[in-house]
């Protein structure tokens, strides 16, 4: 019976922290510049089809105090997030950087919690598919989850593709999760060849040190 009772707590304890990280999450996938929701739709690639992708504009780049090392063809610069209290109470630690494009954007985020992250990435992975599903104007949405290991840190790859407002387009969401730190990168996209092959070689040059 005492197994059973500290069985139990554990399970609520790990429920609990899936939530948490999981609705983080989500929330940053919402809170950035406000692309995901009516304002992505209404702006979605007005501009050029592709960013400028000129091989003479790749830099490798450390992200300040993240561990996260990345070549990318634009300078990328930090943003600040405000999140509500209940997120804020479990974190102790935020970074956020952003270059935002309507053909192409990428954002990262480094957070560090207060306790252990406790087995959460499959369910934040699973819940921002889910919710994703729910935005407005969204059709034709397939998606797959994968593992991804980037200097022996496993983690989970979760690309989709869908239309809206009748053009294709694309994100791709990248998970890592050691004790109590969680890296996520984040790229949004019109989806042709061109910005998916920057996304590729954005994703390869990925480092996490930890």
């Amino acid at each position: 019976m005492e197994q059973d009772k500290l069985n139990s707590e554990a399970e609520k304890k790990q429920i609990r922290s899936s939530k948490v990280v999981g609705g983080f999450i989500l929330l940053v996938l919402m809170a950035l510049g406000g692309t995901l929701g009516k304002e992505f739709v209404e702006n979605l690639f007005k501009t050029s089809p592709k960013i400028s992708d000129n091989t003479s504009n790749w830099n490798r780049r450390q992200i300040s105090n993240t561990g996260i090392a990345i070549e990318t063809p634009f300078e990328l610069h930090q943003t600040a997030l405000k999140y509500p209290e209940e997120y804020m109470a479990s974190i102790q630690e935020t970074f956020a950087c952003q270059y935002a494009s309507t053909p192409l954007s990428v954002d990262i985020n480094y957070i560090i919690y207060k306790a252990k992250i406790e087995k959460s990435v499959d369910v934040a992975a699973e819940e921002v598919v889910s919710n994703m599903k729910k935005l407005e104007g969204i059709e034709n949405f397939s998606y797959k989850i994968s593992g991804i290991t980037k200097q022996g840190l496993n983690g989970r790859i979760i690309e989709c593709t869908f239309s809206i407002t009748n053009r294709q387009a694309a994100f791709v969401q990248l998970l890592f999760v050691d004790n109590n730190k969680l890296w996520n990168i984040f790229f949004r996209y019109l989806n042709n060849e061109d910005n998916k092959n920057t996304v590729d070689r954005i994703i390869n040059s990925v480092e996490i040190t930890l």
